[in-house]
């Protein structure tokens, strides 16, 4: 039995300037980090009663890092593709039951793959920056 809990990619698209209307392969988020500080001194020991050395200790960063975004698609050599040199601006993925995320971005990398008798694929990467924003569907 399929949970509701499950989804597939099917469908999701996203947006951004200097995009085009490509046909795309994947959507790829590497996730949003927020740092540590560690706050272990000489005086840090073990819980009372135990025989173990005492263990680091941390505080969470107030910053967190939104990640990168990496999108690619079936390449059209024919299309420019002027993403590279864009301004940043707002990046909004949608899923297929109209939840979004979006965030501020700009794009760090281009590469295209143009392998002997197969299909030729492009890649970009884009550094978010800011909060995201996510939106859940309206049912």
């Amino acid at each position: 039995m399929a949970s509701s809990d499950v989804h597939c990619g099917t469908g999701c698209t996203i947006e951004f300037p200097g995009s085009y209307d490509a046909q795309l392969l994947s959507i790829d988020w590497s996730g949003m980090s927020r740092g540590s500080i560690p706050t272990t001194h000489m005086d840090t020991t073990a819980a009372t009663g135990t025989t173990q050395f005492g263990s680091m200790t941390f505080i969470p960063s107030t910053h967190s890092d939104p990640g990168e975004i990496s999108v690619e698609f079936h390449l059209n050599p024919d299309t420019t593709l002027n993403i590279i040199d864009a301004d940043t601006a707002t990046v909004t993925v949608e899923f297929p039951e109209g939840a979004t995320w979006a965030v501020k971005a700009f794009a760090t990398g281009f590469e295209t793959h143009e392998p002997l008798e197969d299909k030729m694929t492009g890649s970009v990467t884009l550094k978010a920056t800011g909060v995201a924003v996510i939106t859940a569907a309206v049912e």
